[in-house]
């Protein structure tokens, strides 16, 4: 059965805008595209291999846990990336956090 159910996700890949599949048929994982276009022309997407990126999976999730448009939560997270505000120890400094509530 489980081999039934990999072969028509991957046959019907292009047709399901939520499954990640690859060109080789390798599932890419959930934060590979945001589907949001960076102004240097790339689309948004996390590298888990990255600290930083791993940070802003952290990000991701908590900002999900809140009430409203799952939306606000990639865009907080692409903003945060964007603005070079995606290093942990940035959120350790008090200064710097009073500065982001302002």
């Amino acid at each position: 059965m489980k081999d039934k159910l990999i072969n028509a996700l991957i046959k019907n890949k292009e047709k399901l805008s939520y499954i990640n599949i690859n060109k080789d048929n390798k599932y890419e994982g959930w934060v590979y595209n945001f589907n949001i276009i960076l102004p240097n022309n790339e689309n948004m997407r996390l590298d888990l291999s990255k600290e930083n990126d791993l940070f802003l999976l952290f990000v991701l999730a908590s900002s999900w846990s809140k009430t409203g448009p799952w939306e606000n939560a990639a865009f907080f997270t692409t903003y945060l990336k964007m603005n070079n505000k995606d290093k942990f120890d940035l959120w350790l400094d008090k200064n710097f956090i009073n500065k982001e509530i302002e």
